[in-house]
C-alpha cells in the first residue's frame, strides 16, 4: 500500500473517526441548538440566533461530507464513501430547512390518545426534549411515549407493536443477524456476475438475464443493508428502555407488493427522506404558484412530485460523485446521468399509470405495468452502483463475510488493489 493511504492497519478507523467526527458532531449540535430555538415562536432573538449559526452548520455538514478522502485509495471501504455523501448531503438539507423553513410553522407534538395537536414546550427540559426528539426522528415518530410529530404517515403514527420490550429486542437482533447474512449473499451473488467494469453502462449492455439478476438483487440489497442499522439501533434503544416499541415500526411495507409505482414510493419504500424532500417541494411550489396555489391543487400536486424526485436524484447523484473515481473501473463524470434518468423515470411512470386508470384498466394491469416499468429503469441505478464499486469490482460490502467464509474459506473480504 502507498505511503498516501488513508486506510490501513496501522489506524485507519480511528484514523477516519478523528477525522469526520469533529465536523459531524458541531453540525449535529448546531441543528440541535435550532430545533430548540423553534420553541421560541415569534421571537427575534431566537430568528437571530439561526441566522448567525447557520453558515457554521452548512460548513460544518459540507466539511464532513465533501471535505476529506477526496482521491481513491484502493483499501478504503465504499460503504464509508456513500456514508460521507449521504450524510453530508442530508445534513445540509436538513439545515436549510430546520434554519429557514420551519420558523413560522414548527413541528408539533400530537397526542396519539386524543389526536390532539400538543402546545409548544415553555420549560427548559421540555424544550430540549422538543430539540433532542426532532433531531432524532426521520419518519416523524416521537422517542416520547404516547405523542407524535404532526408530519408522520398515519400508518406509521397508528403502528403499536404487540411484543414486550424484551421480546422485540431479541427479534430486532435476530432480524439484525438475518438482514446481514442476507445483504452478505446478495452482495457475494452480484459480485459474482462477470460485468464488463470498463464500460460506462456495465449492467444495461450485459446480457437480459443478467440486468435482471443484478436489478433484484440491488433491490434486495438496499433494503437489507438498510434494515442492518435500524434493527439493530431499535433493538439497543428499545432494549436499554430509551424508547417505547411502538417507536420502531417496520423501515418498509413489503414493497415487493406494490400494486403501482405510487404505491411503491408512497406507501411501501422507506420515508427516511420524504419528509424534508416534501416541505422543500412545498415551500418551492408555494413560491412559485403565490395566491394561485389553491386555485391550481392539480398543477401544484404535479409539481411537488417532480421536485421530490428532483431532490431525490440530486441526493443520490451526490453519493455516486463523492465515490473516487478508481482506476480500475470505467471513468464517470461528475453528472451520473444514469442516476438522474433513473430517477426522472419514476414521475413519467406515475403519469403513465394515472393514463391506465383514466382507460379503466384494473389494478391487474397497474401491478403489471409497474413490475415492467421499475426493473427497467433500476437498470440505470444499477449502472452506477456497479461504476462506482458499491456492487461491481471486488470491493467488499462488509469486513467480515459469512457466506464467502462458509462457500469459499474467505471470512475477511479484501479488495483487489490495481
Amino acid at each position: 500500500m502507498g505511503a498516501n493511504s488513508t486506510y490501513s492497519d496501522s489506524g485507519a478507523n480511528p484514523a477516519v473517526a478523528r477525522t469526520l467526527l469533529p465536523p459531524l458532531s458541531l453540525g449535529c449540535f448546531l441543528l440541535i441548538v435550532c430545533y430548540f430555538t423553534l420553541t421560541f415562536p415569534g421571537s427575534q432573538g431566537a430568528r437571530f440566533t439561526r441566522l448567525f449559526l447557520s453558515p457554521f452548520a452548512l460548513w460544518a455538514f459540507w466539511d464532513f461530507g465533501f471535505g476529506h478522502f477526496l482521491h481513491y485509495d484502493p483499501l478504503m471501504p465504499v460503504t464509508v464513501y456513500t456514508v460521507l455523501g449521504s450524510y453530508g448531503p442530508f445534513g445540509l438539507l436538513r439545515t436549510i430547512e430546520a434554519f429557514f423553513l420551519m420558523a413560522d410553522d414548527p413541528p408539533r407534538w400530537v397526542s396519539l390518545q386524543t389526536g390532539e395537536v400538543l402546545p409548544l414546550p415553555e420549560d427548559l427540559s421540555g424544550r430540549i426534549g422538543y430539540a433532542l426528539d426532532l433531531f432524532a426522528t426521520i419518519r416523524g415518530l416521537s422517542w416520547f411515549r404516547g405523542r407524535r410529530w404532526d408530519f408522520a404517515l398515519p400508518r406509521l403514527a397508528e403502528f403499536q407493536s404487540p411484543h414486550s420490550r424484551a421480546t422485540f429486542a431479541i427479534r430486532r437482533i435476530a432480524l439484525f443477524a438475518l438482514c446481514y447474512l442476507a445483504a452478505d449473499a446478495v452482495d457475494a451473488c452480484i459480485k459474482a456476475i462477470p460485468f464488463d467494469l470498463t464500460s460506462s453502462r456495465p449492467v444495461t449492455s450485459a446480457p437480459l438475464t443478467q440486468q435482471l439478476v443484478c436489478v433484484i438483487g440491488l433491490s434486495l440489497w438496499t433494503l437489507f443493508g438498510m434494515e442492518i442499522y435500524l434493527a439493530l439501533l431499535s433493538a439497543i434503544c428499545v432494549g436499554f428502555g430509551l424508547t417505547s416499541s411502538s417507536a420502531w415500526p417496520p423501515l418498509f411495507d413489503s414493497p415487493f407488493l406494490a400494486t403501482s409505482i405510487q404505491d411503491f414510493w408512497g406507501n411501501r419504500w422507506h420515508h427516511v427522506y420524504r419528509q424534508s424532500f416534501v416541505r422543500f417541494a412545498t415551500s418551492i411550489t408555494s413560491l412559485f404558484l403565490g395566491s394561485n396555489a389553491k386555485a391550481n391543487k392539480g398543477i401544484g400536486r404535479v409539481a411537488k412530485i417532480i421536485l421530490v424526485f428532483l431532490l431525490s436524484a440530486l441526493l443520490h447523484v451526490s453519493i455516486i460523485a463523492r465515490h473516487p473515481q478508481n482506476p480500475a473501473l470505467a471513468r464517470r463524470g461528475l453528472l451520473d446521468w444514469s442516476t438522474i434518468f433513473f430517477f426522472f423515470g419514476q414521475p413519467v411512470g406515475m403519469g403513465i399509470d394515472i393514463c391506465i386508470v383514466y382507460l379503466g384498466a384494473g389494478t391487474t394491469w397497474r401491478r403489471i405495468f409497474t413490475w415492467v416499468w421499475f426493473p427497467w429503469t433500476a437498470r440505470w441505478w444499477a449502472d452506477a452502483y456497479v461504476k462506482t464499486g458499491l456492487l461491481g469490482g471486488s470491493e467488499p460490502f462488509i469486513s467480515w463475510s459469512p457466506v464467502r467464509g462458509i462457500l469459499f474459506g474467505n471470512w475477511y473480504p479484501e479488495p483487489v488493489v490495481p
